[in-house]
């Protein structure tokens, strides 16, 4: 047995020990995370540029729009419909029902996972800023 620490191994005395966890993983978590971090802002940066090609689809065409959103979003089917515009951070962490439905405007931070069930109606000009986890100054995450 060499003297080497892998993370994520037990330990001599039969325990496991902690791996590192990646910025990511604090993210989901709903952890303190460095949001500067060149993995996130590469996803981040990405969903983005899928949120802005589908706000530039137009209205009437609706098989390319529904497409589009199951690119975006993590769970999603042939009955979800979210009018224009709609943004959001990650996309991937958004699972909604079935016949889903937003208004204009949708935005959801889905730093952590964000579940809305079947037969959801949601309104216009609505936002979910209560999934971001804030860190500034040593400070605790918003409730």
């Amino acid at each position: 047995m060499s003297g080497e620490y892998i993370p994520g191994q037990q330990s001599y005395t039969g325990e496991y020990m902690d791996k590192q966890k990646t910025e990511y993983e604090k993210m989901v978590s709903g952890e303190v995370y460095d949001a500067t971090d060149a993995s996130l802002l590469h996803d981040l940066n990405a969903c983005k540029d899928l949120c802005w090609e589908y706000n530039q689809i137009r209205p009437t065409m609706f098989k390319e729009r529904n497409d589009m959103l199951r690119r975006i979003l993590g769970t999603s089917d042939e009955d979800t419909f979210i009018n224009q515009p709609f943004y959001c951070d990650y996309g991937r962490h958004i699972h909604v029902g079935r016949r889903f439905f937003a208004n204009f405007n949708l935005t959801i931070l889905d730093e952590a996972p964000v579940t809305i069930g079947d037969d959801c109606f949601v309104g216009p000009n609505v936002s979910t800023p209560h999934s971001v986890t804030r860190a500034w100054n040593g400070r605790a995450p918003l409730p």
